[in-house]
């Protein structure tokens, strides 16, 4: 690894592209990259001979495990806190760690627990009964240069023969390029499959209820029009569709990995000739055959297929997204998630349908958000959900006020006029108040707090002061011109 480091940087590229193209962290690049031969053979990372902060609890540690094998990593955790204070604070990534060698050096399995999800191979289905459809994405070289762009694929896979067929893509899929990649892949086989297995993806379902699939108003037409039947897997159950999950694997990790970009267009033809040389041509790992020479007897039993292929008129086109988290849109600002903004450069991808503005991520093609499109000019559109979480520690104040005084009715109005006028001072105010609540008794604190509420006084310095009278005079002796100079504190 630290000859190959060396290596890369002697031929240009970035310890952020070293890192990448070796799968390590970029600070282990820069480590390396700084490091003398004779210095390396002598550290840590040449040796591998860790000592282990648990190493000397090792026996009592493995006894344990080893009389209560069910325990996780939790509770190996909680056992040293209790019995070997003397070790401090220890992570909870150290403790997994220690605890996973522990159980692999002596062989230890954690009974009662199911690591992995038992799977069972499913009998061949018939020839021309299913496809399955699954997208990918990976970053690529791009020819001539030292950067890598995103590219996004849909593969298609037919069960019984695993012939496959892939459409590559720069921009992320909407449902209208989605439809165009089903259609190339129905002219690639020559004929449609009786069924096809998805996940619950958003290109073709808007709504789903436990086995009620409500399709998107394109792809609904489009599989009314095909004919074929679309069935969807459980969420988050990505095994069941294994065939193409496998194959989505396959394109990364052999075509994508080294094949370097320089169009589109000749992306994609370079995809279907490496499918007719390799990917479909090569014996298939679990069923012994050729999917090119099974294809020959699977084409027999699809269904023919009638059109011609016609590519989406609409594209998403890429936006800037401001520091403020927005972008602007024929002369409107339209709100994004708060944290959308990684960088100046950072950018999103809008697509418009039907007096909608589609906003997706350039990094995950996922969709970030959707705005109904504004026929007025210079108008800002948001929702709530987009606006800026509430401090934590703003909660935590409040929180402590309001113990303090047993959750009394007028600190909470008082609390709540104070967050309405102030605004950005509202937690300076808190802390404020915080500081001088031991300052009174509890008594003459709410008794000011209810004076201030009633009236309409919002300001943790008044109320400090008009407590502080209230303490030498009774509520009723003070008027609204010694609020009015009490008020100048607030200056």
């Amino acid at each position: 690894m630290f000859d190959k480091v060396r290596e890369l940087s002697s031929k240009g590229k970035t310890n952020t592209q070293i890192a990448f193209d070796l799968g390590i962290d970029r600070h282990r690049v820069s480590r390396y990259l700084r490091m003398r031969r004779n210095e390396f053979v002598a550290s840590k990372a040449y040796k591998r001979n860790y000592v282990r902060l648990l190493d000397k609890y090792e026996q009592k540690i493995y006894q344990y495990i080893y009389l209560h094998p069910f325990v996780s990593s939790a509770e190996v955790g909680d056992y040293i806190r209790k019995y070997f204070p003397e070790v401090g604070r220890v992570s909870r990534k150290t403790v997994y760690n220690y605890t996973k060698y522990i159980r692999a050096k002596y062989s230890i399995a954690q009974v009662g627990y199911e690591q992995h999800r038992i799977m069972t191979q499913l009998e061949a289905t018939p020839y021309g009964y299913q496809a399955q459809v699954d997208f990918g994405e990976r970053r690529v070289p791009v020819s001539g240069s030292n950067v890598h762009k995103r590219i996004y694929f849909m593969a298609m896979v037919l069960s019984r023969s695993r012939y496959k067929f892939v459409f590559m893509s720069d921009t992320p899929f909407t449902t209208e390029k989605s439809v165009y990649a089903h259609e190339l892949a129905f002219e690639f086989f020559g004929g449609v499959p009786e069924t096809i297995l998805y996940d619950q993806d958003k290109c073709f379902l808007y709504k789903e209820y436990y086995g009620d699939n409500q399709l998107t108003y394109k792809f609904k037409r489009f599989v009314d029009d095909i004919g074929f039947r679309p069935e969807f897997c459980h969420k988050n159950d990505p095994e069941s569709k294994g065939k193409v999950e496998n194959v989505v694997k396959y394109v990364k990790g052999n075509f994508m990995r080294t094949q370097e970009f320089t169009t589109i267009a000749q992306y994609n033809k370079e995809a279907i000739d490496w499918l007719n040389r390799t990917g479909n041509q090569l014996e298939h790992s679990v069923t012994k055959l050729v999917p090119a020479q099974e294809f020959l007897q699977e084409i027999k039993s699809l269904r023919p297929y009638y059109g011609k292929p016609t590519a989406p008129n609409i594209e998403p086109v890429p936006y800037n997204v401001s520091k403020t988290n927005v972008i602007h849109y024929k002369g409107n600002t339209y709100s994004l998630p708060y944290g959308t903004y990684k960088h100046p450069r950072q950018k999103c991808y809008v697509l418009v349908q039907h007096n909608e503005l589609i906003v997706y991520a350039t990094q995950t093609g996922k969709e970030l958000t959707r705005h109904a499109i504004s026929s007025k000019r210079g108008q800002y559109i948001n929702k709530e959900a987009h606006k800026r979480p509430l401090d934590k520690k703003v909660a935590q104040l409040e929180e402590q006020i309001m113990t303090y005084v047993q959750s009394d009715d007028f600190m909470y109005k008082l609390l709540a006029n104070l967050k309405i006028e102030l605004g950005n001072y509202y937690k300076s105010h808190l802390k404020h108040l915080i500081a001088h609540l031991q300052d009174y008794s509890k008594e003459d604190l709410l008794q000011g707090v209810k004076w201030c509420v009633l009236h309409d006084v919002a300001s943790a310095y008044r109320l400090q002061e008009v407590v502080c009278t209230m303490s030498k005079k009774s509520p009723q002796e003070l008027d609204s011109s010694q609020i009015k100079l009490l008020g100048q504190a607030d200056h």
